[in-house]
């Protein structure tokens, strides 16, 4: 993205943001669910929103951040079975 206005120093404005919820579990992670959203997403947008959704591999491979690898946490495909129904814990329903 273009620089802030009006900026007094050299800045890099990142495309976009991500963010994981994660829940503990005995060995490591119980269950994660991923995001990304745009830049430009208006603040009105609803995250819930399954567009904003993203596997846990795809993070990995977007970042380049090897999730979880310091807490010896079982694969990403386990964690991501684990992981059906959080998003409904976390307030958002399903959508068709």
């Amino acid at each position: 993205m273009r620089p802030l206005p009006n900026a007094d120093e050299t800045h890099v404005v990142p495309s976009g943001y991500w963010k994981v919820v994660a829940i503990g579990a005995p060995d490591g992670v119980g269950a994660a669910i991923a995001f990304v959203m745009d830049q430009d997403l208006p603040r009105s947008a609803d995250f819930c929103d399954v567009a904003y959704r993203i596997g846990l591999h795809d993070l990995e491979l977007r970042t380049g951040i090897d999730l979880f690898r310091d807490l010896g946490a079982p694969s990403l495909a386990e964690i991501q079975a684990r992981s059906a129904g959080l998003a409904e814990r976390l307030g958002c329903e399903e959508r068709p």
